[in-house]
């Protein structure tokens, strides 16, 4: 059964987790839309639901995720990617909301930036008094490609439960040049060995996606985004 939220298509089915339909969320935010606002209650006991965000650029993109778990079992992913430069500014804003016992949530963004481009990631777990057992995680890590580019990362926990796992972790720099020497030392390009270590940033984030169709559309948006910056 297929519900419209938001002009996203999100396809449910019994005990299987559920995914944005990829191509068209980018499209959007690729080509139309500045504003990306995708709240999502998630009720049915041992409910799964994923939010999947992938964006490269537009003069100005900001996206707002929410999950709200509020049986016990229910679990959410976020998982996005964004690679940004020229003078392209993004803002996401991330709110996981536990409201019952024994839920669990997994939040995974990262992005590269070059140029004069910049990022905002504001991330918010929230747990209630109730939700015990929770395991949440919320990670954002980013790679400066220059010296004039910037990200911001904000991530912030309220905890309300006494019984609870909730962590993050957020990073902000420049490629290690241990790795840089590493794979130039083996005859790759400065350029080519620069975006092998952006793809492995990116494909820390596709290895939690399930649908083989949403990482291959993931990866070719980035490569185009890619190949046309240096055209």
């Amino acid at each position: 059964m297929l519900k419209r939220i938001n002009s996203i298509d999100v396809e449910f089915e019994k005990e299987k987790e559920v995914f944005c339909e990829f191509k068209e969320m980018v499209i959007l935010m690729m080509k139309f839309q500045k504003y990306i606002n995708l709240p999502q209650d998630i009720g049915r006991y041992d409910a799964s639901m994923s939010w999947i965000e992938g964006a490269i650029g537009s003069k100005l993109t900001k996206s707002y995720l929410e999950s709200i778990l509020k049986d016990s079992g229910a679990n959410t992913g976020m998982f996005g990617t964004f690679l940004v430069t020229k003078d392209q500014h993004i803002d996401i804003s991330t709110l996981i909301h536990h409201l019952a016992p024994n839920t669990t949530a997994d939040l995974l963004i990262n992005g590269a930036l070059k140029d004069r481009s910049r990022s905002v990631f504001q991330g918010m777990i929230k747990i209630a008094k109730n939700a015990q057992q929770t395991n949440s995680y919320m990670g954002n890590h980013n790679l400066i490609l220059s010296d004039k580019a910037r990200a911001d990362s904000i991530p912030r926990l309220e905890i309300e439960a006494d019984n609870v796992r909730a962590t993050h972790g957020v990073s902000i720099g420049q490629i290690d040049e241990e790795q840089l020497f590493y794979l130039m030392s083996r005859g790759i390009s400065l350029e080519e060995s620069k975006d092998m270590i952006v793809d492995g940033l990116f494909e820390a984030v596709l290895q939690k996606i399930k649908t083989d169709d949403v990482k291959k559309a993931l990866r070719d948006f980035v490569k185009g985004k890619k190949d046309h910056d240096k055209n």
